[in-house]
């Protein structure tokens, strides 16, 4: 035996040899990696692996021994588990390891070999083996060197054997779910507390050097605090999914009590950061550490007393902390994230329940270190680094002080001044000297990519955040913005009158960049950041409004003076009134300045943020919804309500400010919130009427209708905002306002179709048509329930043609895109609403689309760089409008839904189907690769399975087959949402077969294949355990509708047994899958299905083992 072990090993060895060597042949290689293959894959070779690890100087095979030896130990386990060899063999290689200079990585290979068998044994013998070990290690670390690193690489691997379950259950099937979470559960009571101790003592006592034994301990004391903690009373499921949690919270069982709840337990954390602080790589590990300690919760800190106790306990220490000089940057952000824990995870109500003395000098240690941290981050960024730590830091700080600030009842009093210096803090952060401590851009530097993008987008969180600083002292905030605003354009106007725009240099350019900050941390003041919902005006800011007792008729002058370019009145002007006021005549400057001709001089950035801030304000105050307050000033009724004349004047100058930056500015950015501001005032009944009798308002919508090539010059994507925006106005109660966008937008259409054949390629008149379907894509899109049906009968003139154009204008990338738009904004926002017989409409033109589509893009071939782009964008537009043809199955309101009419009924199924077996034809599998592409491809599949699996099942064979193995794609790849959808589309066709006796379908033979797929995927371990129930559902429905077929599958996975006694496991094994009060007759039930899971699972078990042995 040992001269056929010398032999292989010699052979083994040359191969390895030969694979690595630079000067070999193709050949060779291949020869050679194929003798190193097949030994990776024996399951047999036990005494064959040992021979390899002692005897082998090769440290590549001597690591391909150790896998191989691990996986044949669980593939024989059964066999040899009654007999002594796994503890000889864990014995003999725990003595290898301490005897021999081996390397870290066969070490780490060979430990979690022992480790396996450890646990293995502790399993069969309550525990015995692994403890005796354990307690041995734990000895070995009173040592240095060798023993000590060998000593904790076995720990490791212990430990990374024990900590996952749902990972042990992949790669260890000799037990089952319930077994291995047992044994985590012992190990985590017993051992991993030993180990927890050993660690803690370590480095109680550690004063410097020995790094490297330093760093093991730091990773097992790591893997610890961040261990998940078992929970009896979980499910198999949810523990999985608890498990995936990367920053777990530490919850010791109680057994733990002695050690975790002893004061000196926390201290050792702290004595321990202050030992490395000038370490920035160990400050970050203790940082986590001293975090993970403030997150202890579970048994035994069971109710909200335990965990103040531990709060109590561990705030001295760590303001102390807060208040240490020379901070590295990652302590800062460690820092961060612990006052962030303690903030965001206790209640105000909570915080105050603790000594008030403690209390209130921990905010003022957190609140002077977040001012501390603000003034850092400003200097950060003035400085061109990727490292950003400071910034994240801040946000953290802000972030954190939100949970205190949303409950001003509870706050105590010492928060209020730290409100008003963190607001202050970051303000004056923000702008440059004299008013603030902002360093001086450069302005010959390049701007990085980061840089690129809008400080309104880069620092929205912390904007939001300082907007609820602002609010909490409101007063101050808003008076101190009053003076820094005020400043501001007194040097803006005197700069621009007094230089006439000629030296419009650094000095400028700052004053820019201060009126940016101003302006955006007012808006995100005054009012809150919402989406698709009602916003009202912040009751702080409200409040602010009723206590000043403005007089309400300077109030509405200082207005008025604005929108004028007046001086604004000196007196009892209500604080916010006069904020907004500043804006204004800020905007009505620049808007003048740029009807002279001067908008070279003014700052783009800026002017897109003053509009910004208008169609933000004036979205909440302008128009109010009166109902929902219970109280409001005098001064906002006179200025904000839908009655008083300034609020007209306010519309009219909004208006124009809308029409100018559209029509004179050039900034897309500019004109995306000239389109939101217009949205803004307009978007309520009240504001519509306002808007419709505005003498402003009908030069904006001849301004829009004027739009087009030769004409005036506005992109068409915010040219089909405008429509839209403008379309909205009508929704509410005056829809005879249409005609006067839809008139123009028809007659141009008209007169388009009426030009020659020859002109309707001339750029001009191609760019017409872009134009028009941007429009009425524009109105389309502006639709609503109330207008439908009264819009759809007036879009009469495209409805009909989007075939034909797409036809005519096959080669155009652009127009083709706009088409499909176009359609697919058709279905989503008009066929739930519409009667049979004008959604039949939409179904035929999309079906015209389609074919259209489809005739000129097969074959099609292309140079140009964008082609291959361009192709999946269409697709993805197709697949999307496809889907919109769904919305009619899925939610019908229209009158024919309440009414018992004979009008003729086609499914949007049907349709989308016939649509698909146009487009597979185009598809290959190639083009799976990109994720969005696929994934609206398969989610479309799976909604049509699932609505009308039989029009699937009766498409024409060639196309189903088509169909089938893009599925078959998709199931071999590493797409998880791209295997569920078709997981859930055939499980709903199988459904479909089994439950109207389908079997004898052509298309019903080609899903018998998947049931032989999935269960060659279940057992060889090519799918994922979150994918697992959907797998389990699909080989249910594939069960029910093809009986045969699993009993031939069931004998093919028998007859793979190697022994009998591995067949007769197999065999029970299917008796137990679908035998017993299982319902597997058309489709089974949900309780079935549900059995049925938690058999199939077992199963998997049994058939894994039985198969590798």
């Amino acid at each position: 035996m040992e001269f056929q072990f010398e032999n292989a090993l010699a052979e083994l060895e040359k191969a390895a040899q030969i694979s690595s060597a630079p000067n070999v042949t193709n050949e060779e290689r291949t020869a050679a990696e194929q003798v190193i293959l097949r030994f990776k894959k024996s399951k047999d070779g036990l005494d064959l692996c040992k021979f390899i690890i002692e005897r082998t100087k090769s440290e590549h095979l001597r690591f391909d021994a150790a896998q191989v030896l691990r996986d044949c130990l669980v593939a024989n386990w059964d066999r040899i588990s009654e007999t002594d060899i796994p503890t000889v063999l864990a014995q003999q290689l725990i003595n290898l390891m301490f005897s021999s200079d081996i390397s870290y990585a066969v070490g780490r290979r060979l430990a979690s070999v022992v480790a396996l068998i450890v646990k293995h044994r502790a399993i069969e013998r309550h525990g015995q083996d692994r403890k005796e070990l354990v307690h041995h290690l734990i000895n070995v670390l009173g040592s240095t060197g060798h023993p000590f690193m060998i000593a904790t690489t076995i720990l490791e691997s212990l430990i990374a054997e024990h900590q996952f379950v749902s990972a042990s259950l992949k790669s260890d099937y000799c037990f089952s779910f319930d077994l291995h979470f047992a044994s985590k559960k012992n190990f985590e009571n017993d051992e991993l507390l030993v180990i927890f101790e050993a660690c803690l003592q370590f480095l109680n006592s550690y004063n410097g050097g020995r790094e490297n034994e330093f760093e093991r301990i730091l990773r097992l004391t790591e893997t610890i605090l961040f261990w998940c903690f078992t929970n009896t009373n979980l499910p198999q499921r949810i523990m999985v999914v608890i498990e995936n949690d990367v920053y777990p919270v530490f919850k010791p069982p109680m057994n733990w009590e002695r050690v975790v709840t002893n004061s000196a337990f926390e201290n050792i954390f702290f004595d321990l950061h202050l030992k490395v602080r000038g370490n920035e790589a160990l400050v970050v590990r203790t940082m986590q550490f001293i975090s993970q300690i403030f997150s202890m919760s579970g048994p035994l800190f069971p109710g909200r007393n335990a965990r103040l106790g531990l709060l109590a306990r561990l705030l001295p220490r760590f303001i102390g902390f807060l208040e240490l000089p020379n901070k590295l940057n990652r302590e800062v952000l460690g820092l961060s994230d612990v006052v962030r824990k303690v903030l965001l995870v206790h209640r105000m109500a909570t915080l105050n329940s603790i000594d008030p003395n403690v209390l209130e000098k921990f905010f003022h240690a957190a609140g002077n270190f977040t001012c501390s941290v603000l003034q850092d981050a400003v200097i950060e960024e003035s400085i061109k680094t990727d490292d950003r730590v400071l910034r994240e830091s801040s946000t953290r700080l802000l972030e954190a002080w939100t949970n205190v600030l949303a409950e001003p009842e509870d706050v105590p009093n010492c928060v209020m001044p730290i409100s008003t210096s963190v607001f202050n803090n970051y303000l004056h952060g923000r702008l440059a000297a004299p008013l603030g401590f902002r360093p001086v851009a450069n302005l010959d530097e390049d701007s990085d990519d980061e840089e690129a993008v809008a400080d309104d987008v880069r620092f929205r969180d912390q904007l939001q955040t300082l907007g609820l600083f602002g609010r909490a002292v409101v007063s101050q905030s808003i008076n101190t913005l009053i003076d820094v605003l005020s400043q501001l354009i007194q040097q803006f106007q005197s700069l621009a009158s007094g230089n006439g725009g000629h030296n419009f240099g650094t000095t400028v350019t700052e004053l820019y960049e201060d009126l940016h900050w101003v302006i955006l941390i007012s808006g995100h003041l005054l009012a809150y950041e919402s989406e698709n919902e009602t916003n009202l005006i912040p009751k702080e800011v409200v409040q602010l409004s009723l206590k000043s007792c403005s007089d309400a008729k300077l109030s509405a002058l200082c207005v008025q003076n604005a929108i004028l370019l007046q001086p604004l009145p000196e007196g009892n002007v209500d604080p916010v009134i006069k904020l907004i006021s500043l804006v204004l005549s800020f905007s009505e400057y620049e808007r003048r300045l740029v009807e002279v001709g001067l908008s070279q001089y003014l700052s783009p950035e800026l002017s897109k943020n003053v509009v910004w801030f208008l169609g933000r304000v004036t979205g909440v105050f302008y128009c109010y919804p009166e109902a929902h307050y219970a109280e409001m000033s005098e001064s906002f009724k006179g200025v904000w309500g839908k009655t008083s004349q300034i609020s007209r004047l306010i519309l009219d100058s909004l208006l124009v400010r809308v029409r100018n930056c559209l029509s004179n500015s050039g900034e897309d950015d500019i004109q995306v919130e000239a389109v939101q501001l217009l949205t803004a005032l307009t978007n309520s009944e009240d504001k519509e009427q306002q808007a419709l009798t505005s003498v402003e308002f009908k030069p904006l919508i001849q301004l829009i209708n004027s739009v087009g090539p030769n004409k005036r010059d506005i992109p068409c994507h915010i040219y089909q905002k405008a429509v839209k925006s403008l379309m909205s106005v009508g929704n509410f109660s005056a829809k005879e306002y249409w005609d006067e966008l839809l008139t123009p937008l028809s007659v141009r259409f008209n007169n388009f179709f009426n030009i020659s054949s020859l002109d309707k390629h001339r750029e001009d008149v191609r760019l017409e048509l872009v134009f028009l379907l941007s429009g009425f894509i524009g109105i389309v899109s502006s639709t609503d329930s109330r207008v439908a049906v009264d819009l759809f009968q007036r879009l009469i003139p495209l409805r009909g043609n989007v075939a034909s154009i797409l036809s005519a204008y096959h080669n155009y990338t652009d127009i083709i895109q706009l088409c499909l738009t176009f359609m697919t904004e058709l279905g989503k926002r008009f066929l739930s609403f519409l009667s049979n017989t004008h959604a039949i409409e939409i179904y035929q033109e999309a079906i015209n689309v389609t074919k259209a589509y489809a005739v000129h893009a097969f074959g099609r071939k292309s140079n140009e760089k964008s082609a291959e782009d361009d192709k999946i964008y269409d697709l993805f537009l197709l697949f999307d409008m496809l889907t919109s043809l769904l919305t009619k199955d899925l939610l019908d309101l229209s009158s024919d839904t309440f009414q018992n009419t004979d009008a003729p009924r086609v499914s949007g199924s049907e349709v989308a189907v016939h649509g698909l077996s146009m487009i597979l034809p185009l598809m290959n599998t190639d083009l799976f690769q990109y994720p969005t592409l696929s994934d609206k491809y398969f989610r479309l599949i799976s909604y049509l399975s699932e609505l009308d699996s039989g029009v699937v099942l009766h498409m024409e064979l060639p196309i189903f087959k088509n169909l089938m193995e893009t599925v078959s794609t998709a199931l071999a790849s590493s797409n998880p949402d791209n295997f569920n959808h078709c997981c859930e589309f055939i499980t709903c066709l199988a459904n479909h077969v089994s439950r109207n006796n389908l079997q004898q379908l052509e298309s019903s033979e080609l899903l018998k294949a998947f049931l032989r797929m999935f269960f060659h995927m279940a057992l060889t371990v090519t799918i994922s355990k979150d994918s697992l129930t959907s797998v389990s559902n699909v080989i249910f429905s594939l069960i029910s509708a093809y009986k045969e077929v699993y009993e031939g599958t069931a004998q093919e996975i028998i007859g793979a047994g190697k022994t009998e006694k591995r067949k007769e496991e197999l065999q029970k094994g299917f008796q137990e899958l679908t035998g017993g009060n299982i319902n597997m007759t058309a489709g089974g039930d949900r309780q079935s299905r549900t059995t049925f899971r938690v058999r199939f699972e077992h199963f998997i078990h049994i058939a894994r083992s039985s198969l590798d042995a």
